[in-house]
């Protein structure tokens, strides 16, 4: 078994080597210890959705399930980190808790849509005019009905606003996870790298290679700046234009 497992340290540079030797050997005591190495994602899901569920520890149980399965399925082959595979696979068994107890509700994705349309028409005509637009006036230039349009506000102004201004106002510790919060596929937008490389000629250069550093190598802010040789702040602001222009055009 290698030093980095005895030691219960697995840095990137071991990852490969150590996936290979268990999917080589099946060895459980070897996947132990990578379980326990990465129990803080299940633990971070979980804890997510505590207030939601009636029972936190089959919660936190079904969570350690997608983590455990994650690790049996993980082919190293797949030039990918680990951390970005099991992620989305704890929180499927997580979705699947919710949605066999009944307290899972899962929201149309045209309500995103919608609510997305209508609070930047809102906000370009407020920036305009300073005029704020009523609900019956949103339904008419969108040529929707305005139940539909009420309902989406609703239901976004109180679930999605809050996660995503959450996730884009956080400082150093806002990391790719966060995003699993938000309650449908749909809204990973940081997950879906083919979106991201379809969306990389509306940033400039300087975007993009933040883009890479902050989401395909899950790099910290600090890291960074000392890696674009910029200040922190910089950093942080580029990555709330980022994920600003990213979101308009999703939901364009």
């Amino acid at each position: 078994m290698s030093e980095a497992i005895k030691n219960n340290q697995i840095n990137m540079s071991d990852e490969y080597t150590l996936f290979c030797e268990y999917l080589k050997s099946g060895d459980t005591s070897l996947r132990d210890k990578i379980f326990e190495k990465y129990i803080h994602i299940p633990h971070s899901i979980a804890k997510r959705y505590a207030l939601k569920a009636p029972d936190y520890d089959d919660l936190y149980q079904c969570a350690c399930l997608g983590l455990l399965n994650a690790i049996n399925n993980f082919n190293p082959e797949f030039n990918v980190k680990f951390y970005t595979y099991a992620s989305p696979c704890v929180l499927n068994e997580v979705k699947k808790y919710f949605r066999e107890k009944g307290n899972f509700i899962k929201i149309p994705q045209r309500l995103y849509h919608i609510f997305y349309k209508a609070k930047k028409l809102k906000n370009e005509t407020y920036q305009s005019t300073g005029k704020e637009m009523s609900t019956e006036e949103l339904a008419d230039k969108l040529g929707l009905i305005y139940d539909e349009v009420e309902c989406a506000l609703n239901w976004g102004t109180n679930k999605i606003s809050r996660s995503l201004d959450q996730f884009m106002h956080e400082g150093e510790d806002m990391v790719y996870s966060d995003l699993i919060a938000i309650e449908d596929n749909s809204l990973l937008l940081v997950e879906n790298k083919l979106f991201l490389e379809n969306c990389f000629n509306s940033l400039t250069s300087e975007e993009k290679l933040f883009l890479k550093y902050r989401y395909y190598d899950e790099k910290s802010q600090l890291e960074i700046s000392k890696l674009m040789n910029v200040s922190q702040m910089k950093i942080s602001r580029m990555e709330k234009k980022v994920l600003s222009v990213l979101k308009n055009m999703y939901y364009e």
